[in-house]
């Protein structure tokens, strides 16, 4: 690309030199006498500008350098068409430095993208990276700390390694007591079977005895029965007379009290005959005569209402005994029921335990 400082007025100025000094104004002198700066497709426009404007100039130069006429002439045609030529190319090589220049601006842009997302990349990247170091900081601070750890391990496998020879050891030694120990467990299964064969022969004279026991005590019972039966009877019999007794001396206090209100009757009638009719005097003698005979018999009758009476106390009496004497049987029979119960349960866990 050409400079900005490059004008029409420099490049005429060197044009202008280069004819004054004799020598044909090309695109190369001029480029030199310009100090080398431009671009030849910058200079080759202002150029042919130049020569259009100035091209008497152009053929004394080439008169003056002995061309002929018709030779100049086919020179400038062919200048002409290459100057032509240069121009289509110039518009082509526009052209393409224009799609180039779009291109590398696309590209410049994409490369700003790219660039842009690989600083963010980078960026994420040292972010990555400093949680990376952080990570191998805190790996180094574990694997330091396993370090620490196995040596720990190492020492409590070489301190289990050492106890389990010790262990090897204890089981060497409860082998032997196990050894012993079988020993001493067969000659304790032939004590045992031994002890419960005299066991069961000792169970067998309990059972025999409790039989004969058991036989005893139902004798026993089956005598206290026909006794307590024998007692019932009694009991009852005795309860008949007292009843008896107690119905007779009813009948006598019912006489008794009779008599006692005879006898005040008679006393009435005697006191009203005395104080009112002396003449009834002797029907007093005779109501007194009377009076004794019935206090006579009322006494008779009081006396046997008292011997009736003590011997209705003696039956309460008898009866009070017997009745504790039945409890007393009734008692000994459920004592000797609960032992006849015992002796059937002993008999049959001792017939259960009896071997097969």
């Amino acid at each position: 690309m050409a400079r900005a400082g490059i004008l029409y007025s420099d490049l005429a100025n060197a044009a202008a030199r280069l004819v004054a000094e004799g020598k044909n104004p090309t695109v190369d002198s001029v480029r030199v006498a310009l100090g080398s700066t431009g671009s030849k497709s910058t200079i080759a426009p202002l150029l042919k500008r130049w020569k259009a404007e100035h091209q008497d100039a152009v053929v004394d130069v080439a008169q003056g350098l002995g061309l002929p006429g018709p030779l100049l002439q086919a020179m400038k045609g062919i200048h002409e068409k290459l100057q032509d030529d240069v121009q289509q190319q110039l518009e082509q090589a526009r052209d393409a430095h224009h799609v180039a220049l779009l291109a590398a601006h696309e590209a410049t842009q994409q490369a700003e993208d790219e660039k842009r997302v690989l600083q963010e990349g980078k960026a994420a990247l040292s972010t990555d990276l400093d949680q990376v170091r952080e990570s191998r900081a805190q790996l180094d601070a574990q694997y330091q700390a396993m370090a620490i750890r196995q040596a720990v391990l190492q020492a409590e496998q070489d301190g289990a390694q050492q106890r389990l020879l010790d262990r090897a050891a204890e089981v060497a030694a409860l082998n032997g007591q196990l050894t012993q120990a079988r020993a001493q467990f067969d000659h304790y299964l032939d004590a045992a079977a031994e002890q419960r064969t005299q066991e069961r022969q000792a169970a067998e004279q309990r059972v025999m005895r409790v039989e004969q026991e058991l036989a005893g005590l139902r004798q026993q019972h089956l005598q206290q029965q026909v006794a307590l039966s024998r007692y019932e009877a009694r009991i009852s019999q005795l309860q008949d007379d007292n009843s008896q007794l107690k119905g007779d001396l009813q009948d006598a206090k019912k006489s008794w009290e009779a008599c006692r209100t005879e006898r005040d009757l008679l006393a009435y009638q005697l006191a009203a005959m005395t104080a009112g009719q002396p003449v009834l005097l002797q029907k007093v003698a005779e109501a007194q005569e009377a009076a004794t005979q019935l206090r006579i018999a009322l006494a008779t009758q009081i006396g046997q209402a008292e011997v009736m009476t003590g011997q209705l106390v003696r039956n309460d009496s008898k009866i009070e005994e017997l009745d504790q004497l039945r409890l007393m049987l009734i008692e000994e029979r459920a004592q000797l029921q609960v032992r006849l119960a015992h002796c059937e349960q002993r008999e049959r866990a001792t017939q259960d335990g009896k071997p097969g």
